[in-house]
């Protein structure tokens, strides 16, 4: 069970920011990323939470969800930085973030399954 969101960047401080999830923290899954792309990558904050991680990883996600990138990349925009130094500063609270939607896992799989279907059906109507 995963209970640390965590927050990933370049060590150089530039490019996009990492949303994810570990069990083991931030600083390990940076070295993984390292290793496997020969990118340096530093863990800049994380947060133990209070329950299973994956829930509020989403809620992170979908509050984000207008400047995500790709994965769980996201563009640094001042919103993120300054959630990012609460977490930091030991301030940050669930609250500050919005849970968009009854639930934000489903809503992302709805997304997903939306966009899913569509380029079915466009594919479909080309063979056609």
């Amino acid at each position: 069970m995963s209970t640390f969101v965590y927050f990933l960047r370049r060590k150089d401080g530039n490019g996009p920011i990492k949303i994810g999830t570990s069990w083991r923290g931030g600083e390990a899954r940076a070295i993984d990323i390292t290793r496997r792309n020969g990118v340096e990558i530093a863990c800049i904050a994380e947060w133990r939470t209070p329950r299973c991680a994956n829930s509020y990883e989403a809620r992170f996600h979908a509050h984000f969800e207008p400047h995500h990138l790709g994965h769980e990349w996201f563009d640094p925009v001042p919103e993120l930085l300054a959630i990012i130094d609460h977490v930091n500063a030991g301030t940050f609270r669930d609250d500050m973030i919005i849970q968009r939607g009854w639930c934000v896992t489903k809503a992302y799989q709805t997304k997903a399954s939306i966009a899913h279907w569509g380029d079915l059906a466009r594919k479909s109507a080309r063979a056609a």
